[in-house]
């Protein structure tokens, strides 16, 4: 009978220490990358364990425990020890790609949700693990934990982009029932640099106030500054029913993968009619070397379209939409 009591007892216990354990998660493992240009993966968390493999500058581990100075780490079929001080964090930028997507306290889907991320947020990631990761953002100084599926990595940092708002001062382009062309590109552009500074680039404008230039003084900027894309952005005008968006390029080989990775950016985020990427013999193309779009983004002649591609809402919808085919391209063009 005592025997009996003692091994309830020894039950009790086991099952109030298994309760109160932290339980693992999809990111118990993280992932971190080696620092140093050659690390030993020794069988023990000791220098006097023998070394089973050598890895190199960059490579990526994952991290399963740590203790004294020593990580537990497999690399692809080999599992082994390093020296911690040896491995550092993967750190980049990225953006939410989700309409919205949840902030929590630790990763695992069953955790306190700290806040909503809306679409297009800018994060700071600081570790990555397996499915989530661990994230500062900026905007709302808030620090958390994410799924890895609905972020994407930003590849504008440190590009030079010149943003051209089309026409300004005595040419004020194309005119709707309220609205003239100049004062929307404008407002577009200084939206869109908004979105690549935050992102890392290095963005400059022809005007940034209604003022007109030559199309050679937008020319010159490009070339000045060695843009890794040139942008110039206009509303269109044509018939009252005329609708949708569309982007030109002048040189296939140099302008038409930026313009087509734009076109489908917009026609995504804006669900405005898609009227396709073109050729367009346009000077600042024409006799632009950098690569270069000129982008038509609604028709201020149609009153229905008018109302709407002057909304705020219209304004930061079109500019995620180019800065995401934008990103997109950097990452293929690098």
């Amino acid at each position: 009978m005592k025997n009996k009591y003692q091994l309830v007892v020894v039950a009790a216990v086991l099952m109030l220490v298994l309760s109160i354990m932290p339980r693992s998660t999809e990111a118990a493992t993280i992932q971190k990358k080696v620092s140093v240009d050659v690390l030993n993966m020794r069988s023990g968390p000791s220098t006097g364990y023998s070394v089973i493999y050598q890895l190199k500058k960059g490579q990526i581990v994952n991290v399963a425990q740590e203790q004294n100075g020593w990580s537990k780490i497999t690399y692809g079929s080999r599992t082994g020890w390093v020296a911690s001080q040896y491995l550092s964090h993967i750190t980049w930028k990225g953006y939410v790609s989700a309409s919205a997507l949840n902030l929590r306290k630790s990763a695992s889907t069953t955790s306190t949700i700290i806040a909503t991320l809306p679409k297009g947020t800018f994060v700071n990631v600081e570790q990555q693990g397996i499915g989530w990761l661990k994230v500062y953002v900026p905007s709302k100084g808030l620090r958390g934990w994410v799924s890895s599926s609905y972020i994407t990595k930003v590849r504008i940092k440190g590009k030079v982009i010149v943003l051209d708002p089309g026409h300004g001062g005595v040419d004020g382009g194309a005119s709707g029932s309220t609205h003239l062309e100049k004062e929307l590109n404008l407002r577009t552009v200084k939206e869109l640099a908004i979105l690549f500074r935050q992102a890392g680039a290095t963005v400059i404008l022809t005007r940034e106030d209604d003022r007109y230039l030559s199309l050679q003084e937008r020319v010159d900027v490009s070339e000045k500054y060695n843009a890794d894309a040139f942008i110039s952005i206009h509303y269109n005008s044509a018939g009252s029913t005329a609708s949708g968006v569309m982007s030109f390029y002048y040189d296939s080989s140099k302008d038409q993968e930026l313009a087509k990775y734009i076109q489908e950016g917009m026609v995504k985020e804006t669900g405005m009619k898609d009227m396709g990427v073109r050729y367009g013999n346009f000077y600042v193309l024409r006799e632009n070397s950098r690569p270069s779009v000129l982008l038509e983004l609604g028709f201020l002649s149609n009153p229905t379209e008018e109302k709407k591609i002057a909304t705020i809402t219209y304004q930061r919808n079109v500019s995620r939409g180019i800065f995401i085919g934008v990103n997109k391209y950097f990452s293929v063009y690098k």
